[in-house]
């Protein structure tokens, strides 16, 4: 089974939980092409949306109750607790 990382959260996964992420949406004027697309878990895939990696990371850091669970190394969230941010 193919591996990947997921560039926003670090997490390891196989082809199940794959997704490709535009860094820059395409509603953002992001192109459509290997230069703007990275591996992405479907977790952040889907909770990122259609924010760039600047803005999702933002709205991590001042919503932190909305990491999702598993989604993150070992389920290790404890950078949110300590005060850490994503940019």
């Amino acid at each position: 089974m193919a591996k990947y990382v997921c560039y926003i959260c670090g997490h390891e996964g196989n082809n199940i939980t794959h997704n490709y992420d535009h860094r820059v949406p395409l509603s953002k004027g992001g192109a459509d092409d290997f230069r703007n697309i990275s591996d992405a878990c479907d977790k952040c895939n889907e909770q990122k949306g259609n924010r760039t990696v600047q803005e999702y990371r933002k709205w991590l850091n001042d919503n932190p109750e909305k990491i999702k669970e598993n989604c993150y190394p070992d389920g290790d969230r404890s950078h949110f607790a300590k005060g850490g941010t994503w940019y």
